[in-house]
């Protein structure tokens, strides 16, 4: 039987900053619509937006918008004043879905992660279990170079030689797509840690929460192979046109964290591919 299902993303609008400039509100419509034609979705499953309470109440009062809501499960927090405490939420909400409803299958989708086919083709029911899920980016390693790159690892970690050759030409962990499965409620910790670090830190990143994200996968990867599971990186596209003979289960529309009209162009582009109209 298939492990019960949830998905879940986040948006949020910085302190200070016009909600009506925020690009990533428009592009949550195209994600959840992405999903739920493509997604695969059955019943059990459920979808998350987590969202900050400002973004949330600016949001609601529309029609179209309330009978969205009233299709998924709302998680708000604190309105963040810099784009680390955004990203951060995720791992704050994975912590707590761990803790409070283990033995479920989650997974994590940036705003810009378009669904394309169904999520199960993403993963093995059977070898997911007690598992977390990453995948690599490959794909971009010309421009956005290894996973030794300051994109990624950013030397967060103390490597030995053997360790940094087997890492060398290795593709970078994307955090806009990362999924889990546990049945002890204790495994919110790796999420815990995460937290933690991004909290305490002097250090800022262009990729904001991507080093901490990718120090952690690497870490638990040394001390257990068998705790993670590598998500075939051909599922996942990148910056590709969508067309109806892509093998990709999702397409990433990253790069540039923060600028959301870059993003949302992508998104529009692709919304018109598929469903012919604009929003």
């Amino acid at each position: 039987m298939s492990l019960p299902l949830t998905v879940y993303t986040n948006l949020f609008t910085l302190k200070d900053n016009p909600m009506t400039e925020n690009h990533y509100i428009e592009m949550l419509g195209i994600w959840y619509l992405f999903l739920k034609n493509y997604g695969g979705l059955v019943d059990g499953d459920s979808v998350i937006v987590q969202i900050d309470s400002a973004t949330y109440e600016f949001m609601k009062g529309t029609g179209e918008v309330d009978v969205f809501f009233n299709e998924v499960e709302i998680a708000t927090y604190n309105q963040p004043t810099k784009p680390i405490e955004g990203m951060n939420a995720r791992y704050v909400l994975a912590e707590k879905l761990q803790e409070m409803a283990p033995n479920r299958m989650y997974l994590y989708l940036d705003l810009d992660v378009l669904v394309c086919r169904p999520l199960r083709q993403l993963y093995d029911d059977i070898m997911v279990r007690n598992r977390f899920l990453y995948t690599t980016e490959e794909k971009i390693i010309s421009y956005a170079e290894d996973i030794l790159s300051a994109n990624y690892l950013a030397d967060r970690i103390p490597l030995t030689d053997i360790q940094r050759a087997d890492l060398s030409g290795t593709g970078g962990i994307g955090s806009g797509c990362f999924g889990w499965h546990n049945v002890d409620p204790s495994f919110n910790l790796f999420f815990t840690d995460i937290v933690d670090k991004i909290n305490t830190s002097p250090l800022t990143y262009y990729t904001l929460d991507q080093p901490f994200f990718n120090e952690a996968v690497i870490r638990k990867k040394f001390d257990n192979e068998w705790s993670v599971y590598h998500i075939d990186s051909r599922l996942v596209g990148i910056n590709e046109s969508i067309r109806p003979d892509i093998p990709y289960v999702l397409m990433n529309y990253s790069g540039d964290p923060g600028n959301g009209q870059l993003h949302m162009n992508k998104m529009l582009d692709a919304h018109q591919a598929v469903f012919g109209s604009d929003i």
